[in-house]
C-alpha cells in the first residue's frame, strides 16, 4: 500500500510507487515566494508553506543528473520526515525520476526519522551535520537502517551541495530555500 498523494499528479504513481513521466514529478502543494534562510525558525510557517519549501527544494534537486541516478538506484524509498515539535510529517519518495515531496498521509514508510522542525531542515541544508545530530540523540531514526544510510550517504550530499549553490547565487535568491 503506498501512501496516498495529494494533488494533480495523484494520478501519476504507478502500482510499483515511480512516476510515468518527468512532467507529473511537480509540488503536491505549497504557496510560491517563501524562502527559509539558514537559521530561521520552520515553525512559524504553516504546513502549505512548509510542503512547498521542501517540493521547491526536491525540484530543484532533480535537476541535478548525479542526484537522478542515485535515486534510481534508491527506487522505492519513502523517507518520512517527522518533526516532533510541530506534529508534521513530511514524505519524501525516490523513483528512478527523481524525488517528490508531500503531506505524509500514512502507508508506506521505509525510513522515519525524527526530529525537531528546525533540526530536520538544519540537517537537509547542511547547517548541521546529520551523524553528529545522530549521535548528540537530536535525531531518531526508524524503520529500514539500511535505507536511511543509503539516503545519508549518497543523496543527502547532492541536496547540500544544490542548496549551497542555490545560495551563492547559482539559480535562486541568494538565499538557502530549504
Amino acid at each position: 500500500m503506498s501512501h496516498q498523494i495529494r494533488g494533480p499528479a495523484a494520478d501519476a504513481e504507478s502500482s510499483a510507487g515511480a512516476f510515468q513521466d518527468r512532467e507529473k514529478l511537480q509540488p503536491a502543494v505549497g504557496p510560491q515566494g517563501v524562502h527559509l534562510a539558514l537559521g530561521e525558525d520552520p515553525t512559524v510557517l504553516s504546513d502549505a508553506q512548509v510542503i512547498g519549501e521542501l517540493s521547491r527544494v526536491v525540484e530543484a534537486v532533480n535537476l541535478d543528473p548525479t542526484f537522478l541516478k542515485l535515486s534510481g538506484e534508491c527506487e522505492g524509498i519513502v523517507l518520512v520526515l517527522s518533526a516532533t515539535d510541530t506534529g508534521r510529517e513530511l514524505a519524501i519518495e525516490l523513483t528512478r525520476l527523481g524525488a517528490r515531496a508531500e503531506p505524509y498521509e500514512g502507508g508506506r514508510c521505509s525510513v522515519r526519522i525524527k526530529a525537531t522542525e528546525k533540526v530536520l531542515w538544519e540537517i537537509l541544508s547542511g547547517g548541521m551535520d546529520a551523524d553528529a545530530a545522530f549521535f548528540a540523540g537530536k535525531v531518531r531514526v526508524s524503520g529500514s537502517i539500511t535505507d536511511a544510510l543509503r539516503v545519508k550517504n549518497r543523496l543527502l550530499p547532492l541536496i547540500q551541495a544544490n542548496l549551497a549553490r542555490t545560495a551563492n547565487g547559482g539559480s535562486g535568491s541568494g538565499r538557502v530555500t530549504c
